[in-house]
């Protein structure tokens, strides 16, 4: 649900319908009118700002994910989706809903890696990620690719 704030009294302004599990991941860009939320069940749903259904994204390898529930939703100044599934599967889309890129977190670290948290640059090309061991990666984000990952040092 959308909340628009006029004067005193809050009302909806679009109430987002779609999802059949729980909401876990909602990210808004008004910049491009699009409100994106996925779910338990790894549904990403993509609507309009006035709460219109545009489209149903679904990775091509989710058959292939241990955990499908979206822990991670970032969008791009190109609007260019990134979602993580589970904690270990970081998939790109654009908003016309093909996938552009699959990758599994521990074919970056050669070791089973949960991830997190994110964040895009603000030019939207690069994603930095940090692990529950402590690793921070620096990924571009089309195409997918690592680029740096800063070691863990104990000195803390």
């Amino acid at each position: 649900m959308l909340i628009q704030f006029e004067g005193e009294a809050a009302a909806p302004r679009a109430i987002l319908t779609g999802h059949e599990t729980i909401v876990t991941m909602i990210c808004v860009s008004a910049e491009h009118g699009i409100v994106i939320s996925a779910s338990q069940d790894g549904t990403v749903l993509i609507h309009t700002t006035m709460g219109d259904l545009l489209r149903r994204l679904e990775s091509e390898n989710s058959h292939n994910f241990a955990d499908k529930e979206v822990n991670l939703l970032l969008v791009s100044r190109d609007c260019i989706l990134l979602v993580l599934y589970g904690c270990d599967n970081l998939v790109t889309f654009s908003t016309s809903g093909r996938e552009l890129s699959c990758l599994r977190v521990c074919i970056i670290y050669r070791v089973p890696e949960s991830i997190l948290c994110g964040a895009l640059s603000r030019d939207g090309e690069f994603v930095v990620v940090g692990t529950k061991d402590g690793r921070v990666a620096v990924l571009r984000l089309f195409p997918m690719q690592l680029l740096y990952t800063f070691q863990v040092n104990n000195y803390l």
